[in-house]
């Protein structure tokens, strides 16, 4: 058995469906929440700057502390196991 990272992203407001999203890489989870609040803050991006989490998450806080009661975000880290199936047969010296 193998395991596989995913990370899961999730915001939102409360009076409107959340955004959920999964993610291979964490890099790829704090980008795409950068991409939220610059969506809903209509912040522009700076793309030549890479993106920081620790940035990232002290302005997604910020956007939340906005209204507490309503808005939220997380980003979450999941190890999952995987079967990875057998697709090949080993070779046995004779020719197929």
């Amino acid at each position: 058995m193998s395991y596989v990272s995913a990370y899961t992203l999730m915001i939102g407001d409360a009076g409107e469906a959340p955004v959920i999203s999964v993610h291979g890489r964490a890099e790829d989870a704090w980008r795409a929440l950068d991409r939220e609040l610059r969506a809903r803050t209509r912040t522009p991006r700076l793309w030549w700057r890479p993106v920081d989490p620790d940035e990232v998450g002290r302005r997604a806080d910020a956007w939340r502390d906005g209204d507490r009661e309503h808005r939220f975000w997380q980003i979450r880290a999941h190890q999952l196991s995987v079967t990875v199936p057998v697709t090949v047969r080993p070779r046995t010296g004779a020719p197929l």
